[in-house]
């Protein structure tokens, strides 16, 4: 049905009706506050230097008391008992300890060492603080630095790390190359595109990182709660966040030779693992104890590089929580020595602080660490 045509008061009357409406839209769009602009993300330059403002590593890192190669024994007059909390069960990976206990090295320092298992449910930071320990070993430095900026934290003091590189790589099966040959090709991150990514709790922010330094976006991969490898030999997830120590072997174990790792220390993600932690009154009051403890740590480390199938026969014996074998602990030996060595043999056990100021700067831009107000010290 077709519209009538209006009267002239009828075509007068929407006129006005339409001027009126416009002149309302334009009251409204004067009072209405600016569309919110979104605040351009702060350079890494600026978070890095509010870290060394309120967080430096230098506060919670000191090399000082580390032994050269071939260093002689410190001086000691007094035995002394120590309690040392362990990073995890009673493994392979506290195999440093057990070789330093075995050789007598801990003896040839004065140390009598009692060292105690990890694992769930044990914060050796907490109880470094509570003073049940003498010294912590931590499986990862980033939980150090954020026990120190945590309101409810302590003062403590890295003084030696074990895995001088990361061993947190992205771990995948190489699907052209058969099940029982080892792959060549690296993982890219190019290659997670549009993958399941199989994460713990708190490794979001790794895979997020291994993205945005690839240039892509963040979201780039679907991200799954897993917690063991079989996730990924089964199909649910096409890559999992890993130890390169610890997930490689059990693929191998289980026939499958053919993963390949993005190693996120090839990323310039600087960690390190394994991390002697003592209260800084220790080393006020007793610099030497902590002197000899690491001179017996470095010597245990020298032994596994240069005589590693002695070092696992004293591991296997020792890993009462694992049943393994002598070569799998080899195994583990080959994967660790160069995040061990970390290509300066002379420098073992020691730590950057500028690394770990560049590492604590990417957690605070992740979300992941939050900065105290001020200095605790």
């Amino acid at each position: 049905m077709r519209a009538r045509p209006l009267s002239s008061f009828g075509r007068r009357f929407a006129a006005t009706c339409a001027l009126l409406a416009t002149l309302a839209l334009a009251g409204c769009a004067r009072d209405a506050p600016p569309a919110a602009v979104a605040a351009a993300p702060e350079p890494f330059a600026a978070t890095l230097a509010r870290v060394q403002a309120v967080l430096p590593a230098k506060h919670y890192v000191n090399n000082d008391y580390l032994p050269a190669a071939g260093a002689p024994v410190p001086a000691w007059t007094e035995k002394r008992r120590i309690r040392v909390g362990l990073p995890w069960l009673l493994n392979d990976e506290e195999a440093p300890w057990f070789v330093a206990d075995s050789q007598g090295f801990f003896a040839a320092a004065g140390l009598e060492v009692e060292l105690l298992p990890g694992g769930p449910g044990k914060n050796y930071l907490a109880q470094l603080a509570a003073r049940t320990i003498d010294i912590g070993v931590i499986n990862m430095s980033t939980h150090v630095a954020k026990f120190v900026a945590s309101p409810t934290g302590a003062d403590v003091v890295i003084v030696g790390a074990i895995l001088r590189r990361t061993p947190e790589v992205i771990l995948a099966l190489d699907a052209a190359v058969p099940s029982d040959q080892p792959s060549a090709r690296p993982l890219t991150a190019r290659d997670l595109v549009g993958r399941r990514i199989g994460i713990e709790t708190t490794s979001q922010y790794l895979v997020e990182a291994v993205f945005e330094r690839a240039g892509l976006p963040k979201d780039s991969a679907t991200l799954v709660r897993v917690t063991t490898v079989d996730a990924l030999v089964h199909g649910r997830v096409q890559a999992v966040i890993a130890w390169i120590v610890n997930q490689p072997r059990l693929l191998e174990d289980a026939g499958y030779r053919n993963w390949h790792a993005l190693r996120l220390a090839d990323l310039g993600w600087e960690d390190y693992a394994d991390v002697s932690v003592v209260r800084p009154d220790l080393l006020d009051f007793d610099p030497q104890l902590v002197r000899r403890y690491l001179w017996a740590l470095r010597q245990a480390v020298e032994f596994m590089l240069d005589h590693p199938a002695e070092a696992a026969a004293i591991t296997r014996r020792r890993a009462t929580d694992a049943a393994l074998s002598e070569t799998q602990i080899r195994r583990r030996f080959e994967l660790q020595e160069p995040l061990i060595v970390a290509g300066d043999r002379a420098n073992l056990l020691r730590v950057d602080p500028a690394a770990l100021d560049r590492t604590a700067a990417h957690l605070v831009r992740a979300g992941i660490l939050a900065l105290p107000a001020a200095p605790r010290r």
